[in-house]
């Protein structure tokens, strides 16, 4: 059995209590500020669960940063991110003799 609501203020905030707590802080922000479009009372409760969204949000974003940071750093201990050059050729002799020619790396 299926039910529709008329959308109001408290409706839309507790839908978007309920996407912040399934940690889809987007579609949480975009709900409050629909509720925050419909509220004629200024509802104290909703400006709270506003500044709760805003924490996580800054918390996602400070983990955000935090990983891109770890990443930069062990990808220069792996010696990724350095520039070659593929360009600069070579010939050596294989084993059997015949000639072969050995591209060689360069970093800038």
């Amino acid at each position: 059995m299926a039910f529709t609501m008329q959308p109001n203020t408290n409706s839309a905030m507790n839908l978007g209590v309920s996407l912040m707590r399934l940690n889809r802080l987007d579609e949480s922000l975009e709900i409050f500020n629909k509720a925050k479009d419909m509220d004629s009372s200024n509802n104290p409760e909703l400006r709270e669960n506003f500044v709760a969204l805003q924490q996580h949000l800054d918390y996602r974003e400070e983990q955000r940063s935090k990983m891109k940071k770890e990443q930069v750093v062990a990808g220069k201990r792996n010696g990724a991110g350095k520039m070659m050059d593929y360009e600069d050729e070579d010939e050596d002799e294989d084993r059997s003799g015949g000639k072969r020619k050995l591209k060689r790396k360069k970093e800038f």
